[in-house]
């Protein structure tokens, strides 16, 4: 493409340069001078007028290995839940009367009470039935406050979130049942049962299958 150059040329960093010791062509990056009579006799490499020349493209060079790309994280939902404030409240002082939380294993002074005060579980998929053999009493001489369940509710075992509540007003004769709904990524969780005589109850946790 260039011929040898006698007189003073400027080649653009865009052109070609033939180099006559080994017939090739090759692309120069910077502007280049040539100077001479038959032949090249001195050469000036001075900055292209783009500052400072680009950076070259790791990826680019022979042999490199291309970037892996960051892999995905992967894993359940965490729980779509909120405190409630009004249920965590009236939770934390029912499961402060008596000697505190119940169990059937921690019956304390309520030996024998926890065939009808811990709740009966159903869980189907999302869905969880509460029940209890417990009945629901008129008051008497010997209860002049009556005997019933007050509340059923359910705590994400991940959280410590109360996420389902009901509180009862049941007549003599009526049973305590309940039915709630998993939220999106609760996976475990306990379920509480209130008596108005004999304090909190709660299973153990419940794992969704």
């Amino acid at each position: 493409m260039l011929h040898l150059l006698r007189n003073t040329a400027v080649l653009d960093a865009d052109m070609f340069f033939a180099n006559p010791q080994n017939h090739s062509v090759e692309l120069l990056p910077r502007r280049v001078f040539f100077h001479g009579l038959g032949a090249v006799g001195a050469l000036f490499v001075v900055p292209a007028c783009g500052g400072t020349p680009l950076a070259k493209d790791p990826s680019a060079e022979p042999g490199a290995q291309p970037t892996a790309a960051a892999p995905e994280t992967s894993g359940a939902p965490a729980p779509s839940i909120t405190a409630n404030a009004a249920w965590e409240s009236e939770a934390k002082s029912l499961e402060g009367m008596g000697q505190g939380l119940y169990t059937a294993r921690e019956t304390k002074d309520q030996p024998g009470k926890e065939g009808a005060h811990v709740p009966k579980v159903t869980l189907q998929g999302d869905k969880v039935a509460l029940g209890t053999t417990h009945p629901t009493e008129a008051p008497s001489e010997k209860k002049p406050n009556g005997h019933f369940i007050t509340h059923h509710y359910l705590r994400d075992v991940a959280s410590g979130l109360v996420f389902a509540w009901r509180t009862f007003d049941l007549k003599p004769g009526e049973t305590a049942a309940s039915e709630f709904s998993l939220p999106p990524g609760v996976t475990a969780f306990t379920a509480y049962q209130v008596c108005n005589l004999h304090w909190t109850w709660a299973t153990q946790p419940q794992t969704k299958a």
